[in-house]
């Protein structure tokens, strides 16, 4: 969060440069630094990488899967842990 405040710090001390330069009557280029995070935007190419399902699953594949929770296999046996 150290990055911020420095940002705006910088941005302060760069406007107020500006301010005087202009009153005096000079006009000079100053260099912007642009800080990032790193991590791509929500718009940079990602729904282009972006994997579709497998596979659907419909309700008999729900209330069948529901149906075997809590089924155990040991020993070729299988029990229904309560």
């Amino acid at each position: 969060m150290a990055a911020p405040a420095v940002h705006e710090r910088e941005m302060r001390h760069l406007e107020r440069v500006e301010r005087a330069e202009e009153a005096h009557g000079e006009q000079t280029q100053v260099a912007w630094t642009y800080f990032s995070s790193g991590q791509p935007t929500a718009g940079s190419g990602e729904a282009a990488t972006e994997r579709h399902a497998g596979r659907s699953y419909s309700n008999d594949d729900v209330t069948r899967q529901n149906q075997k929770n809590g089924e155990v296999k040991y020993d070729s046996k299988t029990e229904k842990i309560q």
